[in-house]
């Protein structure tokens, strides 16, 4: 639930069927809902399917979106593993502000495995 200015905003579970409070406010919005900014995606899987099929993208294909927010995520876990702020040199992959413990960054693996 959101409480602002205009009204209360409430929502279900991952935002699903959002409404305004008091029903008023809502249905002033619906009559005058902004135009969509982004297409409707049909689902991931089928972006994937369609992708594969026609040689497009999906929307969270690899290198443009999936990858980097990965990446992200990783690079907050490590940060708070160090307890601190990392700057980090996407080239080189390493952190260039203070020293972390080079199996943090890339483990050791057993024999026979590796990446």
């Amino acid at each position: 639930m959101f409480i602002g200015d205009e009204g209360v905003l409430i929502a279900g579970t991952y935002g699903e069927n959002p409404r305004l409070v008091p029903e008023s406010r809502h249905q002033e919005w619906i009559a005058s809902a902004p135009a969509p900014r982004y297409p409707r995606s049909p689902g991931v899987y089928q972006e994937w399917i369609e992708a594969c099929k026609n040689g497009g993208q999906a929307g969270s294909n690899f290198p443009d979106y999936a990858g980097p927010l990965t990446e992200m995520v990783l690079l907050g876990n490590l940060a708070v593993r160090v307890g601190g702020t990392i700057e980090w040199d996407v080239a080189a992959m390493r952190v260039t502000n203070i020293e972390v413990p080079e199996e943090y960054i890339r483990p050791a693996y057993r024999s026979g495995w590796q990446l």
